[in-house]
């Protein structure tokens, strides 16, 4: 999701943008291109980004794990707070410890800065709404920071009034100026302020939930209803003005039901849906916009602004007031892939997390959703598999829970059945070389789909010499966990001993190395290889470095099916951050060596590839989905 969005007033062809997973991003051609700023950035993302409005190298971020507070709260939050940029987002460092949280009913931005303290080029004195700690003050250039009012109180966003003169701050028991001290005003809005824009000679806008958008003329004392023309139902989140024109007003709704953006050309006596939404083929549906999407007016030009596409994780602009939105977003997709699988040379088949399979077969240089006649909106896509024309995957969703697709014609049909194991620990899914049988989870087929036998654990691994043969994971009551092996097809089982002393819930993959003598097991506790004998246990003095967390947690593995001692691994740090990125050893295990190149140095992976055919390496993440061809750097 598109959290905030930050032009720099000065220069506006310079904006930032931040994501609840994708950390902070730069364009420096007024929205259209952007590039990803995160090194020195260990958060999954950031509640707001701003950028100080006399200098576009000065850069705020309201640093988050990317969750809500009832559950960010029960982390660790070494790396939350507020982050500040002097090079125009080269390099990060944390300047105030604080929590910050994903807030569900608001995208407002919580931070601003004063604009009668601007000296030498840049801003003296910002402020910052916390989660808990109340308004945040910095008078030396955002360095350091202090509370000075509304501690314990629940702030959405912050907004100065062009001149100065106040500061509007929207929290969750009301609206409050800042002048020196603190004054609760806001009298006439019927509920909390969702988010509050400022126009010049005292005009403030606000966006108040159901109850529409309210406006004041009096700097936010008495406000009166200004909702003519938007829809009764809907929950208005957002609001912004031009500070070119504050007559052109803008607000969105957090529903996808309402094909928000709205506009108002006349200081929002009246408003108007937008007309046409140009998505370059990528909105398929009404749900680009199903939850709050924060709007960004350019600072200079009066007709143009951005929007972030919350449903999509995309950025749209209008150069007509609002009237017409066209994608606006190259460098930046907002897909994370988990999974993929390999067709021929030229064809490759992406999982994406909520939004289902992808095909390409021009070598990646396109793609294609291949699952829209899947049986829910919501296709997390666990794992996939593929050869040829045919495709196997494992799919989740709250609606329909975990079940297998399977398609014979590279996904324009496909046929379903459902998991009796909702809760996999290491889902898997596999299509044998003999073409016919399929692996998904507990369930096999010999007929490649036409009739399953469920079986009396999952398979997890398969071996990719012998297809027959394939693993699974018992946990045991000491806290340790044994592998199991079936060279039936998981008709039969038996036990590889010694067991493996990790438990069972915390190992998130298993492979099977080419020659079939090496089983290795990611986990939250590194990464385990079994050689037919006894566990090893590679770590910093392999090579394989802990990140700056302190935590050796092994997302996914991936071997390469045409060397056995060649393997990648992909590490993360759940519920903690961003960790170290992508390892690469070629003698299974004894050296690793960190390859994660430009992409890091904090790096979290959510799924990796080794083409059977290039030797490419693919990794996906919460920025996109990297290759990195030969022994190169990644690209």
């Amino acid at each position: 999701m598109v959290l905030s969005l930050s032009f720099c007033q000065s220069q506006p062809t310079v904006v930032y943008f931040s994501s609840d997973t994708a950390q902070v991003w730069k364009s420096t051609d007024g929205g259209t291109s952007w590039v990803a700023k995160h090194a020195g950035f260990p958060a999954n993302g950031a509640r707001s980004v701003f950028v100080d409005p006399a200098n576009p190298d000065i850069v705020l971020a309201a640093a988050t794990l990317g969750q809500d507070y009832n559950w960010g709260r029960k982390r660790k939050k070494s790396v939350q707070g507020i982050y500040l940029s002097e090079d125009g987002g080269n390099s990060w460092r944390k300047v105030y410890q604080a929590g910050f949280y994903k807030q569900q009913q608001t995208r407002a931005n919580v931070f601003a800065a004063d604009p009668a303290s601007i000296t030498a080029g840049r801003t003296r004195i910002f402020y910052a709404g916390s989660f808990n700690k109340g308004l945040l003050r910095s008078s030396d250039n955002g360095h350091s920071w202090k509370a000075v009012a509304l501690q314990g109180k629940e702030i959405n966003g912050l907004a100065f009034s062009p001149g100065g003169e106040v500061l509007y701050i929207a929290a969750r028991d009301g609206l409050y100026g800042w002048q020196g001290k603190i004054e609760k005003i806001g009298k006439g809005l019927p509920t909390w302020p969702r988010a509050a824009a400022a126009g010049q000679d005292g005009i403030v806008y606000v966006a108040a939930g159901q109850r529409g958008v309210f406006v004041s003329n009096d700097y936010g004392q008495t406000f009166t209803q200004a909702s003519a023309g938007l829809p009764r139902q809907a929950t208005m989140t957002e609001v912004a003005c031009s500070p070119a024109n504050p007559d052109i007003v803008y607000a969105s709704a957090a529903e996808g039901i309402f094909r928000g953006p709205y506009y108002s050309h006349d200081g929002a006596r009246t408003w108007l849906p937008a007309e046409n939404i140009r998505g370059d083929g990528l909105l398929a549906d009404s749900n680009f916009f199903w939850f709050p999407s924060v709007i960004a007016p350019d600072p200079q030009k009066p007709l143009a602004a951005l929007i972030g596409s919350c449903g999509r994780g995309m950025i749209l602009k209008t150069d007509d007031g609002g009237r017409e939105w066209s994608y606006s977003n190259r460098g930046f997709t907002g897909a994370r892939m988990g999974a993929m699988c390999f067709l021929d040379p030229q064809s490759m088949v992406l999982g994406v997390y909520d939004h289902g399979l992808f095909l390409s077969e021009d070598d990646g240089q396109s793609f294609r959703a291949i699952s829209r006649s899947f049986p829910t909106a919501q296709k997390s896509v666990r794992v996939c598999d593929g050869r040829g024309e045919r495709i196997v995957s494992l799919i989740f969703s709250k609606k329909s829970g975990l079940y297998v697709a399977w398609s014979r014609d590279r996904g324009e049909t496909w046929d379903f059945f459902p998991l009796a194991s909702q809760d996999l620990p290491v889902a898997f899914c596999a299509l044998h070389n003999n073409g016919r049988t399929l692996y998904a989870g507990d369930v096999v087929s010999n007929d490649f789909g036409a009739h399953w036998t469920r079986i009396s654990r999952a398979v997890m691994a398969m071996d990719p010499a012998d297809n027959d043969t394939v693993y699974s994971l018992e946990g045991l009551s000491d806290g340790r966990s044994v592998i199991m092996r079936s060279t039936d097809r998981g008709a039969t089982w038996i036990e590889l001993r010694p067991a493996l002393p990790v438990r069972e819930n915390q190992v998130s993959a298993l492979a099977v190395t080419g020659d079939s003598r090496g089983i290795i097991a990611a986990t939250l506790k590194g990464l385990w290889i079994w050689d037919g004998d006894r566990w090893q246990h590679p770590g910093p003095a392999n090579g394989l470095a802990t990140d700056r967390l302190g935590l050796d947690s092994i997302k996914v593995i991936q071997t390469d099916p045409q060397n056995s001692l060649h393997l990648v691994a992909g590490k993360w740090a759940p519920g903690r951050g961003q960790s170290n990125g992508v390892f690469e050893t070629w003698d299974r295990g004894e050296h690793f060596s960190n390859i994660t190149g430009r992409l890091g140095p904090e790096l979290s992976v959510w799924g990796l590839g080794i083409s059977p055919f290039s030797g490419d390496i693919f990794v996906g993440t919460s920025r996109g989905t990297y290759r990195l061809p030969g022994k190169d750097t990644i690209q």
